[in-house]
Order: structure tokens, then C-alpha cells, then sequence
């Protein structure tokens, strides 16, 4: 019985002098503290690293009952996020992919119609420029590059900054959007600036040309159709 709770005291005090790194870490692990202490990322890469890129890998870290997170992009950039861990903490990972979604005219198109999809991130920080590069950029057939647009919600501090009335909206995101204007040449250069966020979408307005195309087809199509239905009509009688 002494044998037994000599053990048991054993790894109480084993499990109180020690965190865990759990999730999608190569090697999930209980790792114990050294006299030195240990902080965030030396444990991570105790656990064998995280399996996804720091810009789609949640750090969590679960203490006294209270829940931090952050993305590990950003615990690699400011040193003090990097903050030293305690026992019993639980450092969780999961993977958030970030994506962009593309409609209208951009990328390449087949006997259906044009393909709108959705696209990863490569990277932390990526631009409009490089997501509408991503994207297949504007179709030269069809695209307005005067009317490329950017829909996101927006928060309202920010807005606000900008001197954007948002008496309308009360709550703190507003949903926003922007226009580019690439038949100006100093377009390219805002959008080689502007930072997409995750879940962001695009739209490239189709040229007024193109719209006018598709009414004459369905003009020219409608006697066609009406002279169809006079036969099956006759047949039918």
C-alpha cells in the first residue's frame, strides 16, 4: 500500500510540474518543466511542430479556466506573445484554412460558364493583386476592370477612421464594399496594397458590352422559340 501511494504522489506531482500540447501537432506530448521554465514555442516544437502553415494553425492555451488564442503567425512575430507556460497548462492547436472567394469575370471559363470558386491563402498576407492573380485574373472578353469590387464586413472603428457615416449599422461589424478601378493605372498600385482577410470575396462586373451581347442572343433566340412552340401546337391538333 505505501508502494502504491508513493507512486500515485509520484505522478501527481509528474502531471503538476508539466503541460500538454495537444491537437495538430506532429507529436502530442505531456512535457515537463525544467527548473529553466519553458515557453510557448520551444513546447510546440517539443511536440514535434505543428502539421499546418503558422498562418492557418490556432494556438489555444487553456489556463485556470480561461481560453487564449492566437495564431502562431502572430506569436512568431511579437516575442511576447511567446510567453512562458505554467504548470498544468493545455496548449491546443487546430487549423483554420483561410480561403477567398472569386465570382464574375475572372479565371478561365468552360462550356458551362465561367468557374467561381473558392482559393487558399499562400501565405500570411496576401494582396488583392495576388488573390485576383490567384483567381485567373480578369477575363480581356468580358471583364469591366473599372468595376472590381471587394465585399467584407468591416469594423466600424475603422470605418469610422475613414469618415464613413455608420449611424445605420449598429453593431460593431459593418458589412463594406470596395471598388477598384483598374482602368486607371494607379489601380494596380492600391491593389498591390490592399491586404485581403480570410473569407474576404470578390466580384468583377462583367463590361456593359457583354451584358448588351447576352439580351441580343436572348432577342434574336425568342422567334425561334415561338415559332417551336407553333408546331408542336399544330401537331398536337
Amino acid at each position: 500500500m505505501r508502494l502504491i501511494l508513493r507512486s500515485l504522489f509520484r505522478s501527481r506531482i509528474e502531471i503538476s510540474n508539466s503541460i500538454s500540447v495537444l491537437g495538430e501537432v506532429n507529436t502530442p506530448a505531456r512535457i515537463p518543466i525544467e527548473p529553466g521554465g519553458i515557453q510557448l514555442l520551444p513546447a510546440l516544437a517539443r511536440a514535434g511542430g505543428t502539421k499546418a502553415p503558422a498562418f492557418e494553425s490556432i494556438i489555444s492555451i487553456q489556463r485556470d479556466g480561461k481560453i487564449d488564442s492566437a495564431l502562431l503567425v502572430a506569436v512568431n512575430e511579437r516575442p511576447d506573445n511567446n510567453i512562458q507556460l505554467r504548470p498544468g497548462d493545455v496548449v491546443t492547436v487546430t487549423r483554420r484554412p483561410r480561403y477567398f472567394l472569386a465570382f464574375g469575370a475572372t479565371g478561365q471559363t468552360t462550356t458551362l460558364g465561367p468557374l467561381d470558386r473558392r482559393f487558399p491563402f499562400d501565405s500570411y498576407r496576401m494582396s488583392l493583386g495576388d488573390a485576383l492573380a490567384k483567381a485567373g485574373g480578369l477575363q480581356d472578353d468580358r471583364a469591366q476592370a473599372a468595376a472590381v469590387f471587394l465585399y467584407r464586413f468591416e469594423s466600424r472603428q475603422a470605418l469610422e477612421r475613414m469618415g464613413v457615416d455608420v449611424s445605420l449599422h449598429p453593431g460593431p461589424l459593418v458589412p463594406t464594399v470596395y471598388r477598384a478601378d483598374l482602368e486607371d493605372p494607379s489601380g494596380y498600385f492600391l491593389i498591390s496594397d490592399f491586404i485581403m482577410r480570410d473569407r474576404d470575396m470578390i466580384y468583377v462586373s462583367n463590361a456593359p458590352s457583354v451584358d448588351f451581347l447576352k439580351f441580343i442572343t436572348l432577342i434574336r433566340s425568342v422567334p425561334q422559340t415561338v415559332s417551336d412552340y407553333r408546331v408542336a401546337a399544330e401537331a398536337r391538333f
